[in-house]
């Protein structure tokens, strides 16, 4: 397969939070919400949980889904302090070396509003040069959350990309795997704790520069 376009998902897969930092915002935001103490050890397990566990706890205590948890999680200031100290993964350089062999990129993803673009250009600062051709934000818009394709599908409109020749990169089985799967798009998921597989479906990487390898 030939493939001339590449989409990814932010959070966790191109950028993350240090650990310290959403460690401690968490607790404050748990406890300012329920009035009860957490441990550093119970906010730790809690960090540990998948997603759609971590959705299951907050709903045992008290939150309406995970949404609304960061919707108060992601105050005015605790976005500037988070892509403040936000980090960009080491293997994001793959963006710009996309980018030189004529690969459009798009990104999709479902980050808070008021933080994506903030996102968007410390990673151009990082970068150097504008990253990406079309960038597409769920948050706060009509589209339907992931995995349903829609916000996908108008990314690749932007790009005037073909489903078969355009690869999603994410880091959620659940989310971005399928929102891939049902946009009829290549699916690749990050597990920086797995090993590549060429061959897996979904394809895996562990690596974000091996797409560079699945591209070529």
């Amino acid at each position: 397969m030939v493939y001339n376009t590449a989409i990814f998902d932010l959070d966790d897969t191109l950028v993350y939070a240090p650990q310290e930092f959403e460690h401690s915002w968490t607790k404050k935001c748990l406890q300012e919400f329920t009035g009860k103490p957490f441990t550093n050890e119970q906010i730790g397990d809690y960090l540990k949980k998948p997603i759609a566990d971590r959705e299951k706890f907050l709903r045992q205590i008290g939150f309406t889904n995970r949404q609304q948890y960061l919707d108060m999680w992601l105050t005015s200031d605790a976005i500037a302090k988070y892509v403040e100290a936000m980090g960009v993964f080491t293997d994001a350089t793959v963006l710009k070396d996309l980018k030189r062999q004529g690969i459009q990129l798009g990104l999709v993803t479902a980050g808070h509003i008021g933080r994506v673009s903030k996102q968007v250009r410390k990673l151009e600062l990082v970068f150097g040069e504008q990253v990406f051709d079309a960038v597409v934000n769920i948050h706060g818009t009509s589209y339907p959350s992931k995995p349903e394709p829609i916000a996908l599908h108008d990314c690749m409109l932007q790009l005037n990309a073909n489903p078969e020749n355009s690869v999603y990169v994410g880091n959620s089985l659940e989310k971005d795997v399928e929102m891939a799967r049902r946009a009829g798009v290549s699916p690749v998921l990050i597990d920086r704790n797995a090993q590549t597989n060429f061959n897996s479906n979904p394809i895996v990487v562990n690596d974000l520069r091996k797409v560079m390898e699945l591209i070529r």
